[in-house]
C-alpha cells in the first residue's frame, strides 16, 4: 500500500522528462524570437524558415 507499481514509476519518470524536455524547448525558442522576426520581416517564408 503506498508503493506505486513499476508502470507507474515509469510514467511519473517519464512525465518529469517531458516537463524538463519542454522547458528547454521553450527557453531555446524564447531566445531565438526576435531573429525569426527579423527572417519574417525579410519576407521569408515558414517553409524556408523550418529547415
Amino acid at each position: 500500500m503506498g508503493r506505486l507499481e513499476p508502470q507507474g514509476d515509469l510514467m511519473l519518470i517519464s512525465k518529469r522528462t517531458q516537463t524538463f524536455v519542454y522547458q528547454i524547448l521553450y527557453a531555446d525558442v524564447s531566445n531565438c524570437l526576435p531573429e525569426y522576426a527579423t527572417l519574417k520581416a525579410m519576407g521569408y517564408s515558414d517553409l524556408s524558415l523550418s529547415f
